[in-house]
């Protein structure tokens, strides 16, 4: 049983889950694959994956780990800075990040990421291709800043004055969620300047929002 094993037959379990409760060999198989699954040799199978990055199956790992319910951002943090502009470990990092680990994954994006080299005057465009690989990444990190107040400030600004208008926007969108009082100064400053020169009209008035106080956070 590999991680990868493991991944499959998650699938079919969920698949069986989608419709209505199956019955005869479809039960009984259905009843196997949730047995397999929640073995214990399956799950230290995938620790043991995810502690060794030598392991052939180290890649499906942390995705094993996650369907499992295992923890396995530390795993791709501990990996990332070999392949920093990896977007499924970041997505991975990311997604359904809880608050108190998303202060490891916005320092890892600060060291890794060139975001100096990202700033630039804004278009009215999304980029594609994979000299703007670094641009996505910061997309798919910022827009899931709105869940968590306070964290990420930096990659905010920097997505604020970059070329690429879905960075702008969602750095304008996770702002609006957070309250006022966890906007800092320099956030806000960033905002005005962003506002100033934004050429898409939704996204400058989103900006202006969050600065009046009347976006989606607003006491």
């Amino acid at each position: 049983m590999t991680p990868q094993d493991l991944l499959a037959l998650t699938g079919i379990r969920d698949w069986f889950a989608l419709g209505k409760p199956p019955e005869g060999e479809l039960a009984r198989a259905g009843a196997e694959i949730t047995a397999i699954i929640d073995r214990p040799e399956s799950r230290r199978t995938v620790i043991e994956a995810l502690a060794d990055d030598d392991d052939p199956h180290a890649h499906q790992a942390p995705w094993a780990a996650r369907v499992l319910g295992l923890p396995y951002r530390d795993t791709v943090l501990r990996r990332i800075g070999a392949a920093p502009l990896d977007s499924t470990a970041w997505y991975l990092l990311t997604e359904d990040c809880p608050t108190d680990e998303i202060a490891g994954v916005v320092a890892a994006a600060e060291q890794l990421l060139p975001l100096v080299e990202l700033l630039a005057n804004p278009e009215p465009d999304i980029f594609f291709g994979s000299e703007y690989a670094a641009d996505r990444i910061l997309d798919l990190i910022v827009s899931r800043l709105g869940a968590h107040p306070g964290h990420g400030v930096r990659l905010l600004r920097t997505a604020l004055a970059t070329r690429c208008e879905r960075n702008r926007r969602m750095a304008a969108y996770a702002v609006a969620d957070w309250p006022r009082a966890a906007v800092p100064v320099e956030l806000q400053e960033a905002l005005v300047r962003a506002a100033a020169r934004e050429p898409v009209d939704d996204i400058r008035e989103a900006m202006r929002d969050v600065l009046s106080g009347t976006g989606a956070g607003a006491d």
